[in-house]
């Protein structure tokens, strides 16, 4: 855990911080993907699910403010999916995106899930390099299961070019 975060199971208070997150976030992408993409933010009545659902982690700092979160998906086969993660840009870099996957990890393995896995840019340096550094690997084709498969279609009806992206898998 970095030096002042605290990572915890969000509260239906904690939604309303977390669109601002998810767009001041998406300016690390300004010209890495198109803007429409990187600023499709989840639904507020799907994040209050996830977090009355246990999916859905906050990072808090020192003052008590949220500055991250992690959204986790329960896929239709049984298996668990990282749908969202996002560091408000002045606390990235100091380890708290990393503590939300693990917080997320150790979440799904409580729960008996043996994997997670995610769906994220391949050559974003704080996408697929980033999740392979800490644990992550990508799918040969014939590892996306249906359920991956539909994620996959949810995704291009969004816009989000398949060309670019890949789906990563991390033991647990």
């Amino acid at each position: 855990m970095p030096p002042g975060y605290r990572i915890r199971a969000a509260t239906p208070g904690d939604v309303p911080a977390l669109g601002t997150i998810e767009t001041r976030a998406s300016e690390l992408y300004d010209g890495l993907v198109p803007e429409e993409i990187a600023l499709d933010n989840v639904p507020a009545r799907a994040l209050l699910d996830a977090c009355q659902n246990g999916r859905l982690f906050v990072a808090e700092s020192a003052d008590g403010a949220v500055v991250g979160f992690a959204l986790l998906l329960l896929l239709d086969d049984g298996s668990a999916h990282l749908e969202e993660l996002d560091v408000l840009p002045e606390h990235g870099r100091r380890g708290v995106g990393r503590a939300l996957i693990e917080a997320s990890c150790d979440a799904v393995r409580a729960h008996g899930y043996p994997t997670l896995t995610l769906s994220t840019y391949r050559d974003v340096p704080f996408n697929a390099p980033y999740y392979a550094r800490v644990g992550f690997r990508t799918l040969e084709a014939h590892e996306i299961t249906p359920a991956l498969a539909r994620v996959v279609e949810i995704e291009r009806k969004k816009g989000l070019d398949r060309a670019p992206r890949v789906l990563m898998r991390r033991a647990l």
